[in-house]
């Protein structure tokens, strides 16, 4: 290892259904129900690729539900990419498109309120064994989150850039950026007793990039 760039990141996503009576916001125990919670990496996400060649280069990520009630779930994205370029490797740009969509439907005796909470956190980290090799980097754009089905009344999906890890010339690393943001919307609609289908979706970037002959990089998630 000469050089090496990392970026790691998980989202989170917590979802709760309330129903809406003509007297107000109301907790119902049975009433309103969360079904069919599906998450899906959509064809924008790029696909999982690993080298241990030199450069080495490691491209992964998954979105699975870790947790769900009749009322509410909880999904975690993870992503990881990372580049390696070690002695007389070849410079390495390795960059990750996270693209995935929970696709849900609720039901409840009327309208209803979704309570969203999103949360991103990681880190953008640099190692090198060589301070003559400069610019190696990682790095992570904004969280875009749109949705699909019913009305956004409050809040946001979104998430701002995180930042960059930027090499430090003729200073050796490590280098870490973490960071740790959360994000609240509220999402209603109307049942009266039928399936309403949803399903918010969320798209960034993360890239490292290592020199030739130089040190790793990289993002990875918490």
């Amino acid at each position: 290892m000469i050089a090496r760039g990392g970026t790691s990141a998980a989202r989170r996503l917590a979802v709760s259904a309330c129903a809406l009576l003509a007297g107000g916001w109301a907790e119902w125990a049975v009433a309103q129900t969360i079904t069919g919670v599906l998450p899906v990496r959509n064809a924008g996400n790029s696909a999982d690729g690993f080298s241990a060649g030199n450069p080495s280069y490691e491209r992964e990520s998954q979105v699975v539900i870790t947790a769900a009630t009749a009322t509410s779930f909880t999904s975690r994205y993870s992503a990881l990419a990372s580049a390696d370029s070690g002695l007389f490797g070849a410079a390495r740009l390795e960059v990750l498109n996270a693209d995935d969509t929970i696709s849900f439907s609720v039901i409840a005796p009327e309208a209803y309120r979704l309570t969203v909470a999103g949360r991103r956190t990681g880190d953008l980290h640099l190692i090198e064994d060589n301070i003559f090799v400069a610019d190696h980097y990682a790095d992570m754009t904004a969280l875009s989150g749109s949705f699909g089905g019913g009305t956004l009344t409050g809040g946001s999906l979104s998430l701002s850039d995180p930042g960059r890890a930027n090499d430090i010339p003729f200073v050796f690393d490590p280098i870490f950026v973490a960071f740790d943001q959360a994000s609240s919307a509220t999402i209603t609609g109307v049942s009266n007793g039928a399936a309403m289908a949803h399903s918010p979706t969320y798209t960034w970037s993360q890239e490292a990039f290592s020199p030739g002959a130089v040190a790793p990089a990289g993002p990875r998630p918490c």
